[in-house]
């Protein structure tokens, strides 16, 4: 279950909250506390990809995102809070609500200059109107049945030989695949996790087969 969306500033500063059940906790309390993680995890290290990702706390799972805007000359923070739901459902969530709210901001804050002169001296708009767009957002990622997970795979070295060798045979299914190997690999994996993938975990796991399964009941 989705429990809240929380959007901030760089420095923890609430621009959007909003509570999909009892509100639990302070929001201003909640992100500055992000906010302070985010700063420390990459005090930590100069690698770029060092970065605040997500905390389980309890039976909460805690998905956080930052992403620069450049107009508002700093980051925006977005923090999802869930709980009995994957970690990948989550992960996507966060990705699309980032991406979703600084088009919002986009499309109705920098047009407006006295909302953009307010924004860079941290005094904010009433934004509360996002939470249409991210109740249509949470609805289109509900009926969605699959997740993209982005994952690291290892790939034996033969596969892509055969498949270069495959497409030095056939060079009209070469230029159908833009002569990527990667890309003719990853529709192996996609039609595999849609047909098969299922029911080896089931069998795995000496589960029978269900044709309506939800975890999340």
């Amino acid at each position: 279950m989705i429990e809240a969306v929380l959007i901030s500033d760089g420095n923890g500063i609430p621009l959007f909250t909003h509570f999909f059940s009892k509100q639990f906790i302070d929001p201003n309390l909640l992100l500055s506390f992000f906010s302070a993680l985010k700063t420390f995890a990459r005090s930590m290290s100069q690698e770029a990809n060092n970065k605040l990702r997500s905390i389980k706390l309890g039976k909460y799972l805690f998905d956080f995102e930052s992403s620069y805007f450049e107009q508002f000359e700093q980051e925006v923070d977005v923090l999802v809070i869930t709980t009995g739901v994957p970690p990948s459902f989550s992960h996507a969530l966060i990705d699309e609500i980032s991406e979703s709210f600084l088009l919002f901001l986009d499309e109705n804050i920098v047009e407006n200059p006295e909302y953009m002169k307010s924004m860079k001296i941290a005094q904010y708009p009433n934004l509360s109107h996002f939470s249409n767009h991210l109740n249509n957002l949470i609805l289109k990622t509900n009926s969605n049945p699959n997740f993209r997970m982005h994952s690291v795979s290892n790939i034996p070295n033969t596969a892509f030989s055969i498949i270069n060798y495959i497409f030095s045979q056939n060079s009209n299914l070469a230029e159908s695949y833009d002569f990527s190997e990667q890309e003719l690999i990853e529709q192996f994996i996609d039609d595999y996790c849609k047909n098969q993938l299922i029911n080896d975990i089931q069998k795995k796991f000496n589960m029978k087969n269900q044709e309506k399964f939800n975890p999340w009941d």
